[in-house]
């Protein structure tokens, strides 16, 4: 018989992946979502509202940054990793992610992205299915400063004996990433 424990990690794995899914069917996600037998794991995890629909027309306006990924690792069981954009409050406010497809046989993944207008920072988020760990970062924070730099991160993802490890780093560059 299994464990609390490992049936919740089951939960939520599965209810990540009907998210996933609901995610590809575009105005119909929130129609999927909430018909979903996981509606009640999906809301309990929800730290994010998935729509840019949260953002008014009178939220604070920030500088646009551009940041730029790296990608690289083990990445060969992630099923998602997200860059979070944080609004003042350091609430997350819209997502935009690269999942397994993305990675497959690759041990670097180079992305680049640029903020919404209404972003004071962001985070990173990545979920491995094989060993049903769910990473995090801080929140990186701009405000208005550094508007005409690049924020260069470097997320590598270790295998360790018992274990998958995250090593995160960033830097504020003027021109280019040490990668590029």
């Amino acid at each position: 018989m299994e464990d609390w424990e490992s049936i919740g990690r089951t939960m939520v794995r599965k209810a990540q992946h009907t998210k996933w899914w609901c995610s590809r069917l575009n105005h119909y996600y929130k129609y999927c979502l909430a018909r979903s037998p996981f509606a009640e794991v999906l809301q309990a995890m929800s730290n994010t509202d998935d729509s840019a629909n949260a953002v008014t027309d009178d939220s604070p306006s920030y500088p646009i940054h551009s940041v730029d990924n790296l990608y690289r690792g083990d990445l060969i069981a992630m099923d998602f990793i997200c860059i979070y954009w944080v609004d003042g409050d350091h609430t997350p406010r819209w997502k935009e992610c690269k999942y397994s497809d993305d990675f497959d046989g690759k041990d670097e993944v180079p992305t680049s992205y640029t903020s919404p207008w209404w972003a004071a920072g962001y985070r990173f988020g990545a979920y491995d299915e094989y060993w049903g760990e769910y990473f995090n970062t801080d929140d990186v924070m701009w405000y208005n400063d550094n508007q005409s730099q690049k924020y260069c991160n470097d997320l590598h993802f270790h295998i360790k004996p018992i274990y998958l490890k995250l090593s995160y780093d960033y830097s504020i560059s003027n021109d280019k990433c040490y990668w590029e």
